[in-house]
């Protein structure tokens, strides 16, 4: 039933049915958004819709595994044909894999890519492609982490490779997204409560391992309820970062630092030619062009 106060916005999450995601859902429907709530588990989004259902707002429940493309755009039919083009897309659905660089194997990669790259990516771009078509203003909002601004600790290799590829997606559709309608936001977390220390339970070609010391670690994190405040503030406010846990800056700012000494040696050692500037031959080519 619609809260007669609602506005008729709407938001879809991916990974919408735990953690993270369902303290979006509950937030964005608290602020008064209509909201899809996605995810690969379909009781557990069902739950979640319901559950906002029950304070009078709307909510419908959609399976999606975001790493099947007719999925993702089934999801995006699904949404459209029920709220209209959203307001807000939050491409949210993720994993973890804690494993070394050395003991990953090439079904890890296949597998988390597919997930925290492929299908982020995939919701992203459907949503924004119908919203470009159709002229609507709508924000992607992609899941990053901490582990987007630099490397926190080790044993992570292949999460921290996915999440920095997730950094780069997000600065690329806003460079190629600046005039249209569409905006995006990338949501950087630190350690939060959640159940990601069971990212492989859907895994089909592992089985899932209980991990008691990692439950407790996650145990100690921010409560997503939190998290998902912070965000959504970020969100009003159009920033394009959205951090949630101040001690991040530590890792942004040793790679500056790094980044930073490393051109300084090269300016002390080497010419510095800016005629191999890949902007500026482009321009240059470019006016030519326009010459003839």
């Amino acid at each position: 039933m619609s809260n007669p106060d609602q506005k008729m916005s709407a938001a879809v999450v991916t990974g919408g049915g735990n953690g993270v995601g369902k303290a979006l859902c509950m937030e964005l429907s608290e602020r008064g958004y209509r909201v899809v709530v996605a995810d690969i588990a379909l009781g557990e989004a069902e739950a979640v819709a319901q559950a906002i259902e029950t304070s009078e707002r709307d909510a419908i429940a959609v399976r999606c595994d975001v790493t099947d493309e007719n999925e993702v755009k089934a999801l995006v039919d699904k949404t459209i044909a029920t709220f209209g083009i959203p307001d807000l897309v939050f491409s949210n659905a993720g994993a973890g894999l804690p494993k070394a660089a050395i003991e990953v194997t090439r079904n890890d990669l296949t597998w988390l890519f597919n997930l925290n790259v492929f299908g982020m990516w995939d919701v992203a771009a459907r949503f924004a492609e119908r919203a470009i078509l159709e002229d609507k203003a709508t924000r992607i909002v992609i899941t990053g982490s901490e582990h987007s601004i630099g490397v926190p600790f080790g044993g992570s290799a292949v999460y921290t490779a996915t999440k920095h590829a997730t950094l780069a997606m997000a600065e690329a559709m806003r460079a190629e997204w600046k005039e249209l309608p569409v905006d995006i936001s990338i949501l950087c977390i630190g350690l939060t409560q959640s159940r990601f220390w069971e990212s492989d339970r859907h895994r089909e070609d592992v089985k899932a391992a209980a991990d008691p010391m990692a439950a407790a670690v996650l145990g100690a994190g921010m409560p997503a309820e939190t998290v998902a405040r912070i965000c959504l503030d970020g969100v009003e406010r159009g920033d394009f970062y959205i951090f949630t846990h101040s001690h991040v800056e530590a890792y942004g700012q040793k790679r500056f630092n790094e980044i930073t000494e490393a051109f300084a040696v090269l300016n002390r050692t080497a010419p510095t030619d800016r005629s191999y500037d890949v902007g500026k031959v482009v321009a240059d080519l470019m006016v030519k062009k326009e010459g003839n």
